[in-house]
């Protein structure tokens, strides 16, 4: 094997490794967010903010793929962020960020108990692990990877089958079971303030997700994919600081 070959195969150890452990430590906040949310009353913006202790030893394993010996030292070309605690902080505020578009910023008009909202939190939190894991699939199997390779990645993330064709119809159906409308609770002054019924809150929280998710592998990775784009089809500022769905 070549030199040039075995600067590849690390590479493509480093690239997986970064893939691998965002989605993992994402997963750990999502589901403590999850949490804020079904145990929680009124303000949870704290609790959101609070880095879990398990999405902290994830935040620790990333960093150890950067350290002396680990499968991003040197780090990669391409297909990575350079700093792993910034891949961390990002990731972890994109899924925070899923809630702050949804109940508004910040996280209020919290229930305790109710239905559902737990059953937004939970839906939003499937979808975004979906799409992360499904970006890691891509990158896993392609790897080592071009950039070309990785934007597209981001775009079959977002679009996972799982995602869209499972996750999302069942998170209307449970909104569609549990919520009332127009305005689902403390929805009124987040992103979704203007639907009206299950499918269109379900589509505007799911597009949330979306975005976050296209904002968090382009955190990972290094990338800078139009995440206003791929989250709804359309450059409307749906994603990002200007979002107004």
């Amino acid at each position: 094997m070549g030199v040039g070959s075995a600067v590849r195969a690390d590479d493509a150890k480093c690239q997986d490794g970064v893939a691998k452990g965002s989605r993992n430590l994402v997963n750990q906040e999502q589901k403590k967010n999850r949490a804020c949310v079904k145990d929680g009353s009124g303000d949870i913006d704290g609790c959101v903010d609070v880095e879990s202790g398990k999405a902290a030893i994830q935040r620790g394993k990333l960093a150890d793929l950067y350290a002396s010996g680990g499968k991003c030292n040197p780090v990669a070309a391409l297909g990575v962020g350079s700093d792993p605690n910034d891949i961390a902080d990002n990731t972890e505020g994109s899924a925070g960020d899923i809630l702050r578009k949804v109940f508004g910023d910040p996280v209020d008009g919290i229930v305790a108990g109710d239905k559902c909202q737990d059953k937004i939190a939970k839906g939003a939190g499937k979808k975004l692990d979906s799409e992360l894991k499904a970006f890691r699939s891509c990158i896993k199997d392609t790897a080592p990877v071009s950039q070309v390779t990785v934007d597209g990645c981001i775009a079959t993330g977002v679009n996972d089958a799982k995602a869209q064709n499972t996750v999302q119809p069942k998170l209307q159906a449970d909104m569609a079971s549990q919520c009332t409308f127009p305005v689902p609770a403390g929805m009124d002054d987040g992103a979704c303030s203007g639907c009206t019924d299950a499918t269109t809150c379900a589509t505007c929280v799911g597009n949330i997700v979306d975005c976050e998710a296209c904002e968090a592998m382009n955190s990972s990775s290094g990338s800078a994919v139009n995440c206003d784009l791929l989250d709804d089809g359309v450059s409307n500022f749906s994603c990002g600081e200007s979002q107004d769905i």
